[in-house]
């Protein structure tokens, strides 16, 4: 927000904002899930944790802004060695996998060594404890694997990965059927005293046989019986995380990898690469013969058909596995011409994106601190730097003995005429930031809900300053994780618009807007020329709403109305209504009904006389003394009345607060009562005043709820019953 001054003071501001405070951790539990639907589950466990959706994966893997996206490969047993031996032996690519045995690689930090002809890192990826290991050992910020495979997905999403290093999935999957023989096979010949005389029905009918593999990996759920509910997340986790490839048509599915990540030749020679993967098929091919003339061999003596008795006992076992591999390969035809963008309503000339010279540039100079000196095109004002250690092995600039908390920071120039900030294209803006004391030499816990950067708990943010006013453009990622750490890091995002007043005048990135009493320490930063992509938070006037369903894992968009007194914080919970990936939890004590959620929109989207809808879906309860959830009856029926339902509510103002214009707690128009331990739905229809259209700013907030109570919100939409005819 901006005042007259152009700062964004909050013009009643007191002290008091609580401190930040973090979900509990819980592990998901189907059975627990279904004995109380009302439990919560922090994310990351239902479904896969710290892993990008396709919609985000439309540029190579590299440092982005701080963060790094590492192919990971969902690895299935018996569903073939190809990709692994296609990117270690014709791409020479380092993989971080199962090979090598955990208990010689205790002790000793990371490193590559030489494995068959091949490198890979000193990691086993096949155990707990061994993900545990390289968790410790940092191995997704070391830099050191190009491609990392795991059968243990959530659990390595989980530990391994973090926000700031994510996963781009991908996997080969086999028919469950051939699967299960070639299972058959390899314990034969791996253990031939287990397997002994066994038939491939006694095989099927014993304790060694897979009962859904791939469902329960997927879904997470190792022990119990597999149901229907466990196959849909299954098949959520594969459409919504991976680029798939089928065993069954091996050369496509390789060279989609390789499109996929940006692989090519390590020389540049195509035909030795296809010779090579050639050379490849052609061994797994005689690998799958030879699987099934033993496993004739070891069973009737025939190729196994469907109706023997050894397919139905092994159709049994895997009856969910087969719907999800018949999703697979509707997935795998539906991807044919994948990787691809999810292009954003209302977005035109979209394949100008990809012809623009400016995809993947940082418009920013040393933006990674890599330069020598190392501040080199970065200056101080009202502050002073100091080079400190960065967030992975290079440097970072702490900013010091700040005067002002605006304008007392780091900042760098842009000079124009600029061949990479253009006029109306949208920019991402990151940067990893960590906010540390100035006198104490610790972390400073800030608080990501606060919109007001002159409050004592604002987190750093980034701004342009264009001629002497500054305009907040990316702010502190919330909620935000201290780790174990001494020092954590926090990721800074925003999305920007260039205008023709930022072209036509002076202008600079300035880093600042914490308290002069944190010092802040900034690397990677960036500012990137963002895709015409849904997913990756650019809004139209179809939508105004960002991350309304919480789809990034996070709560950026999102503040909390209020300065002072009790705000409660935001938790993103795991599932969502209907089984979405994540929600929105308001949790903490709250000392008044207006202090929710609150999301500020572009106010040039509502033009007089436009019709708005409102949708969305909550939750209402209260928390008991052990923090477990009661929840409780609200009235839908009257946003006034003690007791209502969480609504939502917009306001149109002035900059500094003074007239404009609000449509109070808007009414419930759904019929019939909330239901409690459930989700109940929201819908909200207002027009458009005269006055409304004339306010510069525009928020909208969850409201109506009585102090002591708490709610769930997923889903929000804001969206035009007319779409706004705009210049």
């Amino acid at each position: 927000t901006e005042d007259k001054g152009g700062l964004g003071f909050d013009p009643d501001y007191a002290d008091g904002a609580p401190m930040y405070i973090e979900d509990e951790d819980y592990m998901f539990d189907e059975a627990d899930w279904e004995a109380d639907p009302g439990r919560d589950v922090h994310y990351g466990h239902a479904f896969p944790a710290n892993l990008m959706d396709l919609g985000e994966t439309l540029l190579p893997p590299v440092w982005n802004g701080g963060t790094q996206n590492i192919p990971l490969f969902f690895m299935v047993p018996e569903a073939g060695l190809l990709p692994e031996d296609y990117w270690r032996q014709c791409l020479q690519k380092v993989e971080a996998g199962v090979n090598g045995l955990e208990k010689i690689w205790d002790g000793q930090p990371l490193v590559v060594t030489p494995y068959e002809s091949t490198r890979i890192v000193n990691v086993d990826l096949s155990t707990e404890s061994g993900i545990d290991r390289a968790a410790r050992l940092d191995l997704p910020g070391s830099g050191e694997a190009d491609v990392i495979s795991v059968s243990l997905l959530h659990y390595a999403s989980s530990r391994l990965f973090s926000p700031k290093h994510r996963g781009r999935m991908f996997t080969m999957l086999r028919h469950p059927i051939d699967r299960a023989v070639a299972m058959f096979y390899a314990l034969k010949l791996g253990d031939p005293e287990v397997a002994g005389d066994m038939t491939l029905e006694d095989y099927a009918k014993s304790e060694h046989a897979d009962d859904n593999w791939l469902t329960r990996h997927l879904a997470n759920h190792h022990s119990g019986t597999v149901t229907e509910v466990h196959a849909q997340l299954a098949k959520e986790v594969l459409r919504r995380k991976a680029a798939m490839g089928l065993y069954e048509h091996m050369v496509e599915s390789l060279e989609r990898m390789a499109f996929f990540f940006g692989w090519g030749p390590a020389d540049g020679n195509i035909d030795k690469l296809r010779e090579c993967r050639n050379d490849i098929i052609t061994k797994e091919r005689l690998r799958e013969r030879e699987a099934e003339q033993h496993a004739q061999t070891f069973g009737t003596g025939e190729k196994l058909q469907a109706g023997d008795l050894a397919y139905v006992e092994l159709l049994k076992l895997n009856r969910w596995d087969m719907e999800v591999y018949d999703f697979a390969k509707h997935l795998f035809a539906v991807q044919a011409d994948f990787p691809g963008p999810t292009i954003a309503e209302g977005v035109e000339d979209e394949e100008d994106w990809y012809d623009n010279p400016n995809v993947g540039r940082n418009c920013l100079e040393n933006g990674n601190f890599q330069a020598n000196p190392v501040n080199s095109n970065w200056y101080t004002v009202q502050s002073q730097l100091e080079i400190v250690d960065g967030v992975s092995r290079g440097k970072a600039i702490k900013i010091k003995n700040r005067e002002h908390q605006i304008y007392g920071g780091l900042f760098q120039n842009f000079n124009y005429p600029t061949d990479c900030l253009e006029e109306g294209n949208w920019y991402e803006v990151r940067a990893t930031i960590s906010p540390r004391s100035s006198t104490s030499d610790t972390m400073f816990h800030c608080d990501p809900t606060m919109m007001w950067d002159n409050h004592t708990m604002a987190c750093p943010g980034l701004g342009f300053r264009v001629n002497d006013v500054m305009h907040q453009i990316a702010f502190t990622v919330g909620p935000l994780d201290y780790g174990t750490k001494k020092f954590a890091w926090h990721e800074v995002y925003g999305l920007v618009r260039i205008t023709p007043e930022m072209v036509l005048n002076r202008m600079s990135l300035f880093i600042s807007r914490a308290n002069t009493a944190v010092d802040i320490v900034v690397d990677n930063v960036a500012i990137m020329l963002a895709p015409p992509d849904k997913s990756r938070g650019v809004v139209t006037c179809s939508n105004v709403i960002q991350n309304g369903n919480a789809e990034f894992g996070d709560h950026r968009g999102w503040w909390i109305r209020g300065h002072k007194g009790d705000r409660g914080n935001l938790q993103i919970i795991s599932p969502g209504p209907g089984y979405t990936e994540f929600a929105f939890r308001h949790a903490g004590h709250r000392d008044a009904r207006q202090v929710g959620m609150l999301q500020k929109l572009d106010p040039s989207c509502f033009i007089e006389g436009t019709t708005w809808r409102i949708t969305a879906t909550f939750r209402y309860f209260t928390f008991n003394d052990d923090n477990s959830i009661n929840f409780a009856m609200c009235r839908k029926s009257n946003p006034k009345a003690e007791g209502s339902c969480p609504v939502f509510a917009v306001d149109f103002r002035e900059y500094d607060g003074e007239g404009g214009d609000s449509t109070g707690p808007l009414k419930n128009e759904l019929p019939g009562d909330a239901v409690v331990k459930g989700w109940s739905k929201i819908q909200h229809t207002f027009t458009i005043t005269e006055k409304m259209a004339l306010q510069p700013e525009v928020w909208i907030y969850v409201t109506s709820v009585d102090p002591g109570f708490n709610y769930d919100m997923d889903n929000i939409v804001m969206e035009p019953l007319m779409v706004p005819d705009r210049a």
